[in-house]
């Protein structure tokens, strides 16, 4: 699935500190992930940055296994909130994070919608 998904759906890279000018470039660049999911059932669809909040992220993620788990999603700031949102990104119910890191329940076949709040 997850290889099917990656041939379709190509991820689109957006670099925020520099644009490369070479293929050399490139390949110095040091390695980064913006989020880690723990969850080999769990795809990501979407990461973007929040209608409201210019310090918030929101997160789409879905199960394709039809495995109910706890997802936990790690980033590369300390998450000061974060809320499991609808798909209009309502208020929702609160999460616990614990420093990079927020664990959220997936249903089976569920998508989840969360939103986090940057700390600082």
């Amino acid at each position: 699935m997850r290889q099917a998904y990656s041939l379709n759906t190509p991820l689109v890279v957006q670099s925020l500190d520099r644009v490369p000018t070479s293929v050399a470039d490139v390949g110095a660049a040091p390695l980064r992930s913006f989020l880690q999911c723990d969850a080999p059932n769990v795809i990501v669809t979407t990461v973007k940055q929040a209608e409201d909040d210019p310090n918030a992220w929101v997160v789409r993620l879905y199960d394709w296994e039809g495995k109910a788990s706890d997802v936990t999603l790690t980033f590369p700031f300390e998450v000061a909130s974060a809320e499991i949102t609808g798909i209009m990104e309502d208020p929702g119910k609160a999460v616990a994070p614990k420093g990079k890191s927020v664990t959220i329940p997936v249903g089976a076949y569920a998508i989840e919608t969360v939103k986090v709040v940057k700390k600082g």
